[in-house]
């Protein structure tokens, strides 16, 4: 997916509270669980890293390395 796809397809899921905006409670980065991107939709690869990002109310996100940077990136927007 090219970057302008998907910073657009993350402040969509954004707008639609479908990515939390806030910071998360804890981060956590490693090897892929072959659980599909919260962002992207695509499966993060074991040879891939994995942000997982935990937030309030016990909600789980798991991005790849480059959706992470766009999500974290886009969520400050105004």
């Amino acid at each position: 997916m090219d970057e302008a796809t998907l910073r657009e397809r993350i402040r969509v899921l954004l707008a639609r509270r479908k990515l939390p905006a806030s910071s998360a409670v804890n981060l956590w980065a490693g090897p892929g669980t072959e659980s599909p991107c919260s962002a992207c939709g695509l499966v993060i690869a074991a040879s891939e890293i994995e942000f997982e990002l935990s937030f309030e109310l016990g909600v789980v996100e798991r991005l790849h390395r480059r959706c992470y940077a766009v999500w974290d990136s886009e969520r400050g927007r105004d």
